[in-house]
């Protein structure tokens, strides 16, 4: 059964990545990977925090909700700041919008499209992903931007 995003209390968009790169580059946007650490690890947009919204469940290596997602966030993220939040493809960027929605955290952007791209049924891209476009992308994570050291202030 398809899980449905929460109606949130603050509404969020849906922007590309050459648009959530502008908002970025223009310096008051914060950018949030909420895929797993191991994706994160393998590249990531420049100054980006990482805060998985699933997590891989070690026994049946199903993925399941973070527990912690909405509590690491509020540990460590001001809600009236500016947030992009992306991932492997725009789909756990809109569902954690919709958290953080209900969260009263209010300008929030879920870039379609992630890092790696969406892809339509059949594999075809649909919509270019920032890794694809190009754009610039780093392994190793800033200090205090893991989320090991995220969920250490909760």
């Amino acid at each position: 059964m398809r899980q449905m995003v929460p109606e949130p209390k603050m509404p969020f968009e849906t922007k590309d990545p050459q648009q959530s790169k502008e908002l970025l580059d223009a310096g008051d946007w914060t950018y949030i990977d909420v895929r797993t650490t191991e994706e994160f690890a393998l590249g990531h947009p420049p100054g980006a925090y990482n805060v998985p919204f699933l997590v891989r469940d070690p026994v049946t290596m199903q993925m399941t909700p973070n527990p912690d997602f909405v509590a690491v966030m509020a540990a460590n993220f001001p809600p009236e700041r500016s947030y992009v939040l992306g991932c492997a493809m725009g789909g756990r960027s809109m569902h954690a919008c919709g958290a953080l929605g209900q969260m009263d955290f209010g300008s929030l952007v879920s870039m379609d499209g992630g890092f790696t791209g969406r892809r339509d049924p059949h594999g075809k891209t649909v919509q270019e992903g920032w890794h694809g476009l190009g754009y610039p992308s780093d392994t190793e994570a800033q200090p205090g931007h893991t989320y090991e050291e995220l969920h250490a202030n909760t």
